[in-house]
């Protein structure tokens, strides 16, 4: 739903959520002056630093995400059983379904299993989770190269260990050998107060993009090469404690702002 693999992931709770430049930071006084315990968002602008933005327009229904609209004629529906997010349909500018993710979750509500289906290349990923006793969360990962099939070849498998409520490594084995190792600040995550996020936003779709709080540094070491690569994010933020701006960057080279803009 929501790597930084693509853009449409971060799109999908900013599904936005991905790397950050430095932009303005003024925001409307609407979003000053919000709760924080209604403040939702309204669009993201994101920067790439080539200079390219893109703009995001989120519409709800209450505190429900119905669909998120980009301004290149892209957008992506999303869809509810009670309050838990079970499907994203991103659709192109012919509103041609190209891309689907489903989520189904356990009788404690937590997300059991993913899939995500390209149209367009055709291919096909799943990933079941499992909650173990000592609180950590183990994973599998599968891949197929037809998108009409449920995929069966197993490539990855990952553990994920959280702390205070927030992912805090993620240990890959298999096709992707690398260790992830997460920091973040102490305000409000910008998505997090649309309903059913805070179920997906941790570890859903190989994705970390913070639950309540923001992510500051995210260390990823690759363990065939031994070599950590480290992205860091700015922020600023409004008197509600969520971002304004982010920025990230690698090596102090920066490599994508975010606007957040508030209704």
């Amino acid at each position: 739903m929501f790597t930084k693999k693509n853009e449409k992931k971060m799109k999908k709770l900013a599904l936005a959520c991905s790397v950050f430049l430095l932009i303005l930071s003024s925001c409307s006084s609407s979003s000053d002056s919000s709760s924080s315990s209604t403040l939702k968002l309204h669009q993201q602008i994101i920067t790439d630093n080539s200079g390219i933005s893109d703009t995001d327009t989120f519409t709800y229904n209450g505190n429900k995400l119905l669909r998120i609209d980009s301004s290149d004629g892209s957008y992506t529906k999303a869809y509810y059983t009670g309050n838990l997010i079970t499907k994203f349909e991103d659709y192109d500018d012919t509103d041609t379904l190209i891309e689907q993710s489903t989520y189904t979750y356990n009788s404690d509500n937590k997300l059991e299993s993913y899939i995500y289906l390209d149209f367009v290349q055709d291919t096909a990923e799943k990933e079941v989770f499992t909650y173990n006793a000592n609180g950590t969360i183990s994973s599998s990962y599968y891949y197929g190269n037809s998108a009409s099939a449920t995929p069966t070849d197993m490539v990855t498998t990952r553990v994920i260990t959280l702390l205070d409520g927030e992912v805090h490594t993620t240990v890959s084995t298999g096709n992707d050998d690398s260790t992830y190792t997460y920091t973040y600040d102490t305000k409000n995550n910008q998505l997090k107060n649309i309903l059913g996020y805070d179920k997906l936003a941790g570890y859903a779709d190989g994705e970390n993009l913070g639950i309540m709080h923001n992510i500051v540094t995210e260390a990823h070491l690759d363990a065939n090469s031994g070599v950590t690569y480290t992205d860091n994010y700015a922020y600023t933020y409004n008197s509600s404690d969520f971002p304004l701006t982010s920025v990230v960057s690698q090596l102090g080279i920066t490599m994508e702002t975010v606007q957040y803009i508030y209704e």
